[in-house]
């Protein structure tokens, strides 16, 4: 027996409730086009009909992976004494700022010591060749001095030379600045064997060990210092994911502690391994920081932008009927409604981007599409 159409449904269901019969869907007028039908004012209302006219739209699609904020590590320092000695004095605290080249601390070293002596021994000796050769320039002008004395001389002073900026060098390598290694010894009123440790970039104090009287050698590490007015963020991405990133792309960061707030960044590196139980890959963002709001250590939400378009043709996922192979829509035309052929794109927020089969204008049924789908369906049989 034949199946009756899900209009006469409609009129059963409706009796049953003690309601009027409602007229059915208009018949075909002559000429309409095959394949299409009809919807009655009443059956409009029973199936929640909805109908969108297509116009172009911007569209994004963003790959959502967790992540974590972590230290800029070009950004970080790790503070110790090059030479071994005593802390004599700690000048900083956890959680300070520091700005570069500030003292953080003083030691107390015998190596600094012998180091600063013989600095001044090789300015002494460097002070004497340079006295020597011009006595033997001014004599050699004379015919007085053999020319192999001269030489002599320029040699010495050349050695002298060496000597005196290796011995500068030294000092450079132990912390003392440029102000420090010019001093004469009867300018200098520290003790020579005090060596300062410098801070190398402006930053906050994150860790200290540096205790006054403890005993310090290489490698100890008494302070690490963090330059935090930029961070990165490290997303971990599936790896199906990864056919769609590149470098560049816009990134949003959100974090639990501040949820009214995004942060904005750029893919800068993808990973170059897979996470072989995860089956992620590691995506790094530089993320500007200036308020220090984003902690090392903080997870984060992040967004990586694959796509953003201006024009383009969207549509609910769910006014898209898949079947086997094939996507299909329910268009108006004249009032009457058929199915249509598209081809469709990315799906995100949602929405289905539509590549084909469908133009700007156009009406698409977005509500009641299935129910007009089985009937169609019904009349082709």
């Amino acid at each position: 027996m034949a199946r009756p159409p899900a209009w006469s449904l409609f009129l059963l269901v409706t009796l049953a409730c003690g309601g009027q019969p409602s007229d059915p869907a208009p018949a075909p007028a002559p000429g309409a086009a095959a394949g299409s039908i009809g919807v009655s004012d009443d059956a409009r209302a029973a199936i929640g009909l909805q109908v969108t006219e297509l116009q172009p739209q911007p569209f994004s699609v963003s790959v959502q992976a967790p992540g974590t904020v972590r230290a800029d590590q070009d950004a970080t320092a790790i503070v110790g004494p090059i030479v071994e000695g005593r802390i004599r004095e700690v000048l900083v605290s956890w959680g300070d700022r520091v700005a570069r080249g500030q003292v953080l601390a003083w030691l107390d070293s015998v190596v600094a010591g012998e180091a600063r002596a013989a600095h001044f021994r090789s300015r002494a000796t460097l002070d004497v060749a340079e006295a020597r050769l011009k006595r033997m320039q001014l004599l050699s002008t004379s015919k007085i001095v053999a020319t192999k004395d001269l030489m002599d001389a320029e040699a010495e002073l050349a050695s002298a030379r060496a000597d005196a900026d290796a011995a500068d060098d030294a000092l450079h390598v132990m912390g003392f600045t440029d102000a420090d290694v010019a001093r004469s010894p009867d300018d200098d009123h520290e003790p020579a064997s005090r060596v300062p440790l410098l801070s190398p970039l402006d930053g906050a104090v994150v860790e200290r060990s540096a205790v006054v009287g403890a005993w310090a050698a290489p490698p100890d590490a008494l302070f690490t210092i963090m330059d935090l007015s930029r961070v990165w963020v490290d997303a971990e991405v599936y790896e199906k994911d990864l056919g769609a990133l590149r470098p560049g792309q816009p990134v949003t960061v959100s974090v639990v502690a501040w949820p009214d707030r995004t942060f904005s960044g750029q893919v800068g590196t993808i990973g170059a391994t897979v996470d072989e139980s995860r089956r992620t890959i590691v995506v790094r963002t530089v993320v500007a920081n200036p308020d220090g709001l984003l902690k090392p250590g903080m997870f984060a939400t992040v967004g990586i932008v694959t796509r953003d378009a201006r024009d383009t043709l969207l549509l609910p996922e769910g006014a898209v009927l898949q079947g086997p192979g094939s996507s299909q829509v329910v268009v108006e035309e004249d009032g009457r409604y058929r199915l249509r052929d598209v081809q469709v794109g990315v799906a995100s927020a949602g929405r289905l981007e539509i590549v084909g089969g469908l133009s700007p204008g156009e009406r698409v049924v977005t509500g009641g599409q299935n129910q007009i789908a089985a009937e169609l369906a019904a009349s082709a049989n």
